[in-house]
């Protein structure tokens, strides 16, 4: 996956696509999508210092592997910087990891809201 850009405090929907080894989407039916950002040199064996965390159930195209995250202007109200991430997939006797890739965090020009 190619670095996500995602503008800082505000909202975003990123689309996600898993596919296995082999390239080929991921059926997602019945799973639970987890979307992870951590600080680049966060090793902990939990999520507890994860920046942002997304739960995701319901799936845009499930057969095909595509998911939509959904991240209030709370989630992305971070530094700004590039962070870690990867997607897990969970279910019934299913767990599989991506490859992690990296989410840069920009700064916004505009501020003021009136």
């Amino acid at each position: 996956m190619a670095t996500l850009h995602i503008q800082k405090g505000n909202p975003s929907s990123v689309t996600i696509t898993v596919t296995d080894a082999n390239n080929v989407p991921l059926d997602l039916t019945g799973r639970t999508v987890f979307f992870t950002v951590k600080n680049r040199d966060d090793y902990s064996d939990d999520d507890a210092l994860a920046l942002i965390t997304e739960t995701i159930t319901v799936h845009s195209d499930p057969t095909n592997g595509i998911t939509t995250c959904p991240l209030s202007a709370v989630q992305t109200d971070i530094e700004a910087k590039i962070y870690k991430a990867d997607v897990r997939v969970y279910g019934e006797g299913f767990q599989s990891n991506t490859v992690s890739f990296y989410v840069e965090v920009e700064d916004i020009v505009t501020k003021r809201k009136a």
